[in-house]
């Protein structure tokens, strides 16, 4: 796919048109980087449904480091819905996961022995941290659940996320401070996370 090509002003008829559905259909609470819709993409490229092919810097915000549909992956994807295409770690386990996790337990620095649980976003993962702090260390928390808080860390928008991440949600909800989640104190913000290096 060449990049680049305009065939339309942006946004093109057909952008429009779905921007009204969109408008008609879901709340304003997402916000959109830009005002075309995307129909395919490949590599770098995004193409919209008015056939215009784009750059694509943001990459899923970020999510896609490999480009869009690399063949490696599109693969193994395809041997993947040979077999099963989802199923909850909580309620059926599978050797993927677990493979996954080992291959993470690895890789992370240290010679002790570690854990990985794989989440979907940053609410997820702190609502189980919180969930394994309790339940670890339940004997001495039993008069006092504490935890402590990681100063502008964004943890998502459940009770325990905002409770211990020090989100700048925090202030939107303070009508409900009661409800948060109790904190013993708090952990400076690193300047490189573990996860960045």
């Amino acid at each position: 796919m060449k990049s680049i090509q305009l065939r339309t002003e942006i946004p093109g008829p057909n952008s429009k048109a779905l921007m009204k559905r969109r408008e008609a259909a879901v709340p304003r609470g997402p916000y959109h980087a830009t005002p075309i819709f995307a129909a395919r993409a490949e590599g770098a490229v995004i193409e919209d449904v008015d056939g215009n092919k784009f750059l694509d810097f943001a990459g899923g915000i970020g999510c896609l480091n490999t480009g869009h549909r690399p063949a490696q992956i599109e693969s193994a994807i395809r041997q993947q819905l040979g077999k099963y295409l989802h199923l909850c770690f909580s309620v059926t386990p599978y050797e993927g996961y677990i493979a996954v996790a080992e291959k993470l337990n690895a890789l992370a620095p240290g010679k002790f022995a570690k854990k990985t649980l794989l989440v979907n976003s940053g609410a997820e993962a702190v609502e189980n941290l919180v969930r394994a702090h309790l339940s670890e260390l339940q004997a001495s928390l039993r008069d006092r659940p504490r935890g402590c808080l990681q100063a502008r860390r964004v943890g998502g928008v459940g009770c325990g996320g905002y409770s211990r991440t020090g989100s700048w949600r925090r202030r939107l909800y303070r009508s409900t401070e009661g409800v948060l989640l109790p904190v013993a104190g708090n952990l400076p913000q690193t300047r490189h996370s573990v996860y960045r290096r």
